[in-house]
């Protein structure tokens, strides 16, 4: 190109002194100058933005295998490896085309400003002291552009951390209407965020604007200060000299500062990656290794022993970025287990259950001396059930050869198969994200049968699997799974159900991590003083023993889940191109349709007036020496650059301003139709595919859009300015210009269509990317456990070879569709040199507007290519814009207040009576298939009402319904006469205290967590820890109320995690208190002291229970329970257990706890003075 530029001087030369021969030689140089050109310089692109793909491709893969080998107790936060990927490495991947020009662009200016000393002598230096001076300029951009880039990174990662926690707990989310407060809280982060994100982004602004006008001001500073030194101007001098500038302006205005701005960038992500690659790892021995040690120590693995001093951890995966590691010891302890041997491990909240099991695992930190397992597989069910998208069949095989015969065998004794006959395609069954799409039990009966359906399993671990599912469920699950399928292995099961923890061969009950007694049952009765779950009075052996056929009538009528419904939609992949209204929405939310005139007017006259100028130039450089001297010239020339200059940097700020207000309103809307779409639109969709709007999309929008699109316009009108003065010069291209628009505007529509295409299909293939990262996270300790490491690396490089052969795709297509259009360029520049030359006579156009013309058109070539890719890549951001657009117009679940023409009582509900009125539910994607069916009943005010029945009878749609998570399809809920569609949801919601199934933390603080209002006094909030007894752990920490909640509430065990969701319920004393399952992760003591508080905190309100633990319920005023989404009893619990016939008494005769449960109900009659 620089050599381009001296030909043009030299064309002009022997244009003017009437040298066909030189003419016609230099011309032909020109034009071959473009041609080679054309070719090197986009293969240069092509192989450095692969470079940047196998870049990003690979360091995904390592930021993916080291998630795999982090150890728990230092695994980090999701949203922060989403936003590395996301984000980080992404920009690596944009700016490695670019990152090599800095020291290019050095040593081109030593050339060009020796090739225009030449021409303008000692002025060439002034010159050069205008570029050097910019580059300080561009350097301290760069700079504090990287500083902002990093400080709204980090806040970036908190604001996708808490959409991760508020997504993954939108249920829990509604059902407090808590959606206000946790808005303010995102858009708070998101405010903070956009602060750092606008002053980044005027600065883009200054440089892009610069850019287009740089060329120009360096011309002035050239050939005014030349003038000025009393030289005359020459004609050739000006054009080539325009030429070496405009060469700069391209790689000093645009490569430079971009590629800087790149690395700026790129060495903060780069410096995350390394913080995150530093994080401890598991160290685990070497196949080899293993197998030499297994051989040497047990030929016939019959035992297996675990020993070892204290192991010491963090209470549970937490983060490395100021979450409080809060020290746990474990130990010592010595368990020897045989096949056969089921050891039952108890403790009370906190006690250590689930780290014994972690530190078996190899998953805890170890303090002091030597622990081994010497076992050679090991099958491990968590406590949280861990599925991942996919069928039910690919969560139990998990990877492992498919056996159907024992497959049938494992999913029976896991109490499944009756499930498969229901489920729409049985095991084939595809499942949401997490599972979401089944019920509590059927999740944990899944994850049991994934432990179970290794053969060569040893050991199984199983972290309470009896608490998610009914008593004649765990009454099957032990006898035809523990008892029958697992016979000859080793167990360690964690339960608070103590009629199968005395049919265990031995008892471990931990105290705080020590071991407070161990061996036979009667033994630790005896022997055990702390708040473990062992007492031996709670049961007899012969209730243990209860006939197995008093359950079979409950098994047989076995259902399929409430959630039946699916199963998670697949992401629409939009067809066509991105409609104008899209393009127009974008344009007119930040700055409206004024703002669109301003800016196309000032795109208009900047480019005219930029023309003009160099043409000014030219017109005083063919003046004489003395019209010369002539000030009117210079002045003109100065009023017109001037002006260039600003309009150039006024269109640049004002469209980037306007771009910050459109993203951050686009971001707000898109929070707000989240928050408030229905709750089935969460369950048909992978928490991924939320995550990647919020996060990837959110980005795109932020920082390259605004960037790329003002590229396209300024680019855009620069080209459209060259073809115009082109057929102004040389009228005879006007006939060739039909001709080149045809086949650029086919070059454009073929790109364009597949293009757009494989872009979309590129979003969804880094939205299962995104997906995956958290997904693994949570299901490290399983993963470990099966071996699947191995399995979820392939699975992974799958999902991330898919993304990155759909994205070299539009990588190729984008170069092969440059060389293309620079080709088309170099055509018309080839033949208006022809013209120009032929039709010298004709023409009779003077030097200053051959050169000008020529000079302009040089830069056609690559402007023409970018413009088309710069069109491409807006199109392709346009997918993200249209993305948000779609999720800003989600369906609403509904008013959130009641209409204000209804009078609804301020004390409502002032007695808490229910009633369902021919209740029919149906979830939304089975609306024939209803999951609860004309129900008919009252429960009167006051009263406390328990529900039960099996898996999928219905229990949580009746709380759902009453939380209007679910539309109503027939009939009417009614609290205190008053229809609760009638009632603005927010209104309702608050109105009814709620203890969900699954507790539910949000990253903060426990006091953001129990009270997010604010409107709960210290002293009401530590009295609601004590009633929970959680106060001694709150006060253990420095910052008592403060004391951090890491994301997910990771560094909380799931018994602590629910006694907060008790706090909240406590806080809110509403007449009508909902507990889905509440204690299930609680023990049998913790669990009877929380009962003994609902009815002192709740003592005149009516609380409806939905308890698999049927001790839990056992004294309640009212048994309803449910089958097939019908009321089958309702009764007092007493009168149930009276009658041989009653479902209830089927049910407690399963527990293996009848007598105590009898004995219970009696005691509750007798203390509440309730009638025979």
């Amino acid at each position: 190109m620089i050599v381009q530029a001296t030909f043009l001087g030299w064309f002009l030369d022997a244009y003017t002194a009437e040298d066909h021969a030189a003419t016609w030689g230099w011309a032909v140089g020109i034009c071959l100058c473009s041609w080679l050109v054309t070719l090197v310089h986009h293969v240069s692109l092509f192989v450095m933005s692969r470079v940047g793909t196998r870049a990003r491709a690979g360091l995904t893969g390592l930021l993916y295998t080291k998630c795999l080998r982090l150890s728990v107790s230092h695994a980090t936060s999701p949203g922060m490896i989403v936003s590395i990927i996301s984000g980080d490495l992404q920009r690596l991947e944009d700016g490695s085309p670019l990152m090599g020009y800095p020291p290019v662009v050095v040593i081109e200016m030593g050339v060009i400003l020796y090739l225009i000393w030449r021409y303008i002598g000692w002025s060439a230096f002034i010159t050069l002291g205008t570029l050097i001076a910019f580059i300080p300029l561009q350097c301290f951009l760069a700079y504090h552009y990287g500083r902002l880039r990093k400080q709204a990174v980090h806040l970036r990662d908190a604001r996708i951390k808490n959409l991760n926690d508020l997504f993954s707990g939108i249920a829990v989310v509604k059902m407090y209407a808590w959606e206000p407060y946790l808005s303010a809280l995102i858009k708070r982060l998101r405010a903070r965020e956009m602060a750092k994100v606008l002053p980044g982004g005027l600065m883009e602004a200054f440089t892009q604007g610069f850019y287009f006008c740089s060329a120009e001001v360096t011309l002035m500073v050239a050939f005014v200060s030349h003038w000025a030194l009393g030289h005359t101007l020459d004609t050739s001098a000006v054009f080539s000299v325009a030429a070496y500038l405009g060469l700069l302006r391209l790689h000093v205005g645009i490569f430079l500062p971009v590629g800087m701005q790149f690395i700026s960038e790129c060495s903060v992500g780069l410096a995350r990656i390394r913080n995150f690659m530093a994080l401890p790892e598991i160290m685990p021995e070497t196949p080899q290794a293993f197998e030499a040690r297994r051989a040497r120590e047990w030929p016939d693995p019959r035992e297996y022993q675990a020993t070892g001093p204290p192991a010491a951890a963090p209470a549970g995966p937490v983060n490395h970025n100021g979450t409080e590691h809060v020290h746990f010891e474990l130990g010592p302890l010595n368990l020897d287990l045989r096949r056969g041997k089921i050891v039952a491990v108890c403790s009370s909240v906190g006690g250590g259950k689930t780290s014994l099991l972690n530190a078996l695992l190899g998953e805890m930190d170890l303090a002091s001396g030597r622990s081994r397992v010497r076992t050679r597989r090991v099958g491990y069910a968590s406590q949280t059930a861990w599925l991942v998208g996919g069928t039910i069949q690919d969560n139990i095989v998990f990877g492992r050869p498919y056996d159907a015969a024992w497959f049938a065998q494992v999913t029976t004794a896991c109490a499944l198969a009756r499930d498969f006959e229901i489920l729409p395609q049985g095991a084939l069954t595809r499942i949401g994200d997490r599972g979401t799409s089944l019920s509590g039990g059927q999740r944990a009966r899944v994850a049991l049968a994934r432990a179970c359906y290794d053969r060569d399993v040893d050991l199984l671990l199983l972290d309470d699997p009896l608490s998610a599912v009914d008593p004649h469920v765990a009454r099957s699950l032990f006898d035809a799974c523990f008892r029958g399928l697992l016979a000859e292995k080793a167990i360690v099961l964690v339960t608070h159900q103590l009629a199968y923890v005395q049919r265990c061969d031995e008892v471990l009950v931990l105290d705080a991590g020590r071991v407070a007694a161990q061996g036979t049952y009667a033994h630790c009765a005896r022997t055990a003083t702390s708040a473990a779950d062992v007492d031996d009075d709670a049961d007899d052996a012969d209730d243990a023993d209860a006939d197995a056929d008093a359950i079979k009538m409950a098994l047989d009528d076995d259902d399929a889940s409430e959630n039946e419904n699916a199963i998670g939609v697949k992401e629409k992949v939009a067809v066509g191109s991105i409609k104008w209204s899209t393009y127009l929405r974008y344009v007119t939310i930040g700055s409206g349709y004024v703002g669109l005139l301003v800016m196309i007017t000032l795109l208009l006259t900047g480019e005219t007036v930029n023309i003009l100028a160099t043409w000014w130039l030219g017109h005083w450089a063919e003046q004489t020496p003395e019209d010369q001297q002539d000030r009117n010239f210079f002045h003109i020339y100065l009023v017109l650059v001037a002006t260039t200059f600003t309009v150039s940097l006024t269109r640049a700020m004002l469209f980037f301003y306007s771009s910050w207000r459109t993203s951050t309103k686009l971001f707000d809307r898109m929070l707000n139709a989240l928050l408030y779409s229905p709750m089935h639109f969460f369950v048909s969709r992978s928490l991924g595919q939320v995550l990647n709007r919020v996060s990837a999309d959110t980005s795109r929008v932020d920082l390259n859009l605004p960037m790329i699109w003002f590229d396209f316009l300024q680019c855009f009108v620069m080209m459209c300015g060259m073809f115009l003065l082109s057929m102004v010069f040389v009228p005879w291209l006007a006939i060739i210009m039909p001709f080149e628009l045809a086949l650029f505007y086919w070059l454009r529509c073929y790109f364009i269509a597949s293009s757009r295409q494989i872009m979309r299909i590129d979003a969804l293939t880094r939205s299962a990317v995104y997906a995956e990262v958290p997904s693994t996270l949570e299901g490290l300790a399983v993963i470990r456990a099966f071996d699947a490491a191995p399995r979820s690396l392939k699975n992974f490089y799958h999902m991330q070879n898919e993304n990155t052969r759909t994205f070299f795709a539009y990588l190729s297509g984008s170069r092969w569709l440059a060389i293309r259009l620079d080709a088309l360029a170099s055509t018309w520049l080839t033949l208006m040199i022809l013209l120009l030359v032929g039709l010298r006579g004709p023409l009779g156009l003077p030097t200053s507007s051959v050169g000008l013309v020529i000079s302009n058109t040089i830069g056609l070539v690559g402007l023409l290519g970018w413009v088309i890719r710069q069109d491409v890549q807006v199109s392709s951001m346009m997918v993200s814009t249209e993305r948000i657009l779609e999720y800003t117009h989600l369906p609403d679940e509904g008013p959130r207040e009641t209409d204000p023409h209804r009078a609804l009582p301020a004390s409502w509900p002032a007695a808490g009576q229910i009633e369902f009125r021919n209740l029919t539910m149906a979830y939304p994607s089975a609306p024939h298939r209803p999951v609860l069916r004309d129900l008919n009943l009252t429960l009167p005010a006051g009263s406390k009402v328990g529900v039960v029945g099996r898996t999928g009878a219905g229990k949580s749609s009746i709380i759902q319904a009453l939380f209007r998570l679910v539309p109503i399809a027939d009939g009417a809920i009614v609290i205190d006469g008053v229809a609760t569609t009638d009632v603005g949801l927010s209104d309702l919601r608050r109105r009814i205290a709620v203890i969900p199934q699954d507790p539910v933390l949000f990253k903060g603080t426990l006091r953001s967590n129990v009270d997010p209002s604010g409107q709960a006094s210290d002293a009401a909030l530590w009295e609601a820890l004590r009633t929970v007894e959680l106060a001694d752990r709150v006060a253990n920490t420095p910052a008592g109320l403060d004391c951090p909640v890491a994301e997910n509430g990771a560094n909380w065990s799931v018994g602590e995690r629910q006694l907060i969701c008790l706090c909240r319920a406590i806080l809110k004393d509403a007449k009508l208190a909902i507990l889905d399952e509440a204690t299930a992760s609680i023990d049998a003591a913790t669990d009877a002291r929380i009962q003994t508080t609902l009815r002192t905190a709740f003592r005149t309100a009516t609380i409806l229970t939905v308890a698999h633990r049927i001790r839990s319920v056992a004294d309640y005023d009212l048994i309803l329970v449910l089958d097939r989404g019908q009321v089958i009893e309702l009764d007092r619990p007493s009168r149930l257990l009276r009658n041989p016939e009653s479902h209830f008494y089927a049910m407690c005769q399963g527990t293996g706890e009848f007598d105590q449960l009898v004995a219970l109900a009696k005691q509750a009659d007798e203390q509440y003075g309730r009638p025979e």
